[in-house]
């Protein structure tokens, strides 16, 4: 929680090293302590967005032996603010088209959910609180719409449709029901 209240491009970094860590065996460590450094990176990105979205689109090698947190981080990303677009962009422009990281990212973009944990120094995130999840599932159906009719991202049609597909389900079920029994 500590590392959350500080934030900032350096506790990014220097959380996101700790994911790098490995057993002596040079395989990945997937420990307690790994897992509180997502949960940690997650919670800066709810509170931080902006901040994640300039490391990324500084270095698209950012996470890259964590692909499913990296996926997950992004997947956050908010396409109507143009740091993060573009961080979405160049993240999608990056990651290898048939590979299971997008298949992750396409089942979780726009990520609205969050942990809930104890808190010692910093109060309780929320995934949005500026915009509500209809809004921001209606922003992100824009943009994987716009995605899907440019040439550049055909390579990434299957996974950005399934997204479109999904979207496009919250948005029917979120719309009012009319009952046609009922007579005006």
């Amino acid at each position: 929680d500590v590392a959350v209240a500080i934030g900032g491009n350096e506790m990014v970094t220097e959380l996101s090293s700790v994911l790098k860590l490995t057993k002596p065996n040079e395989t990945a460590q997937q420990s307690k302590i790994n897992r509180a450094a997502f949960i940690a990176l997650d919670r800066i990105m709810l509170r931080e967005p902006d901040t994640l979205a300039a490391i990324y689109s500084a270095d698209p090698s950012f996470l890259d032996y964590a692909p499913s947190h990296r996926a997950s981080l992004v997947s956050r990303l908010d396409p109507a603010v143009p740091a993060q677009k573009q961080a979405l962009l160049t993240y999608l422009a990056s990651v290898p088209a048939g590979g299971t990281e997008l298949a992750y990212f396409s089942n979780l973009f726009p990520a609205a959910s969050f942990f809930e944990g104890n808190r010692l120094v910093t109060g309780w995130e929320t995934a949005s609180t500026s915009k509500s999840t209809a809004e921001r599932d209606a922003i992100a159906l824009s943009f994987v719409n716009s995605l899907i009719s440019d040439p550049a991202y055909k390579s990434i049609s299957t996974p950005l449709g399934a997204i479109r597909e999904r979207l496009q389900s919250f948005i029917a079920d979120a719309a009012p029901q009319v009952n046609p029994s009922v007579k005006k």
